[in-house]
């Protein structure tokens, strides 16, 4: 219940792509309870969102799987 509004911010987002876009949208503390929960995965500056949320929150997936 404490992401409802987290992933409603999310929604239509590309479900990969840097780190700042996706931090500026949420916020910092939101951002480490998405990576702790696994609704995202960060890596060098980039996010992924896994396809597991990614059809729930209707994002677009940029090329091959």
């Amino acid at each position: 219940p404490e992401l409802r509004d987290v992933l409603e911010r999310m929604r239509g987002m590309d479900a990969t792509g840097k780190l700042e876009d996706l931090r500026s949208r949420v916020g910092d503390n939101a951002l480490k309870l998405l990576s702790e929960a696994g609704v995202v995965r960060l890596d060098e500056g980039e996010y992924v969102v896994p396809d597991l949320y990614r059809h729930g929150l209707e994002m677009a997936r940029k090329g091959p799987r």
